[in-house]
């Protein structure tokens, strides 16, 4: 073994490159998914951001935080169900959840965070 820095793994990787695709298409289609309303288009943005820097952690940085990527998506997945008894939130909610939860699934933590426990 090489003592090189350490680089994210491959599930981990995907779950940024994802993370990024998802952020970017919020970011510019956030008429698409909030509708008109300019608070919700504001939010869709705001989340969008999120994951382009969710991203720029799980694919650029030596040692990302996988845990606490984890657990903001898990937490995010969590909030929207506070929006399922919506009629006008309730897909977008669904959806925001959906993808959370399978970015969250494909984050694996990497051995220096399980070292360090």
């Amino acid at each position: 073994m090489t003592a090189g820095p350490s680089r994210p793994p491959g599930r981990t990787r995907a779950a940024g490159v994802a993370a990024g695709v998802w952020g970017a298409a919020l970011l510019v289609r956030a008429h698409t998914f909030a509708g008109p309303a300019p608070v919700a288009v504001a939010l869709v943005r705001l989340l969008g951001a999120r994951y382009v820097a969710q991203a720029v952690l799980l694919t650029l940085a030596e040692a990302p935080l996988e845990r606490a990527v984890r657990a903001v998506d898990i937490l995010h997945a969590l909030s929207m169900l506070a929006l399922v008894g919506s009629r006008r939130y309730r897909r977008p909610a669904l959806i925001s959840a959906a993808v959370a939860v399978g970015l969250a699934s494909l984050v694996t933590p990497g051995s220096r965070s399980m070292s360090q426990r």
